[in-house]
């Protein structure tokens, strides 16, 4: 999980079931889930989140090595972020 102060306090929890999802700190809603062009977030565990400064974007890192760049606004994905060969498992992952 990863927390954001700006604009407003949220959260972003990523999950072994490959998904990203935004939550309400408050009242611990769930506000949204993204997903990419209708599936889930990733199509490995992910591994580890982390928002911009701003926490305008977020990134997400499958076990895999993939990466996302979500905006958050929009749920969408604005990028993604692949490897031509093997690599180990991404672990951390900072703006």
């Amino acid at each position: 999980m990863v927390f954001s102060t700006s604009p407003s306090l949220f959260l972003i929890s990523a999950s072994d079931e490959k998904t990203v999802s935004q939550w309400d700190v408050l009242t611990g809603s769930l506000i949204k889930t993204l997903h990419d062009h209708g599936h889930s977030a990733h199509s490995d565990p992910i591994s580890v989140i982390d928002f911009n400064g701003d926490g305008s974007r977020i990134i997400s890192c499958r076990y895999g090595g993939l990466c996302k760049l979500w905006g958050v606004s929009t749920c969408h994905c604005m990028k993604t972020l692949t490897y031509d060969e093997e690599i180990p498992p991404v672990s951390y992952v900072k703006f």
